[in-house]
């Protein structure tokens, strides 16, 4: 499942758009921490955007991870996943998702799951 390059740029300007607005939030924080914190003459420390540690949202990592899993060299030749998923939550956003089905006024079907037998 080849992506084109203008969605491929997409998805990165999106993730791009999104750490830039994590580290502003970053800096802000560190801005308001600092308020009322006297640094003499020399004045506060410049703030290393570039340094600070960002981490991403789940849900992006996991469609990332998705989109990834989806392509034919992993469908057709296999994976190893080293370290990742941690956790029972992660394994089943990344294996067992289904997407939200909405209707035409844009609400949330709700499937009924098939019961399973017992044995």
């Amino acid at each position: 499942m080849a992506k084109s390059e203008n969605e491929e740029d997409t998805e990165a300007n999106e993730i791009k758009a999104k750490i830039e607005e994590l580290r502003d939030a970053a800096v802000a924080k560190i801005e308001e921490a600092r308020e009322g914190v006297d640094f003499g003459d020399d004045g506060p420390p410049e703030i290393d955007r570039e340094a600070l540690q960002i981490r991403l949202p789940d849900e992006m990592i996991y469609n990332l991870l998705r989109k990834r899993l989806q392509e034919n060299d992993c469908r057709n030749r296999g994976y190893i996943l080293d370290g990742f998923p941690r956790t029972f939550k992660d394994c089943n956003y990344v294996f067992l998702y289904k997407p939200k089905k909405l209707d035409e006024n844009g609400e949330e079907i709700e499937e009924d799951e098939p019961e399973l037998e017992e044995g």
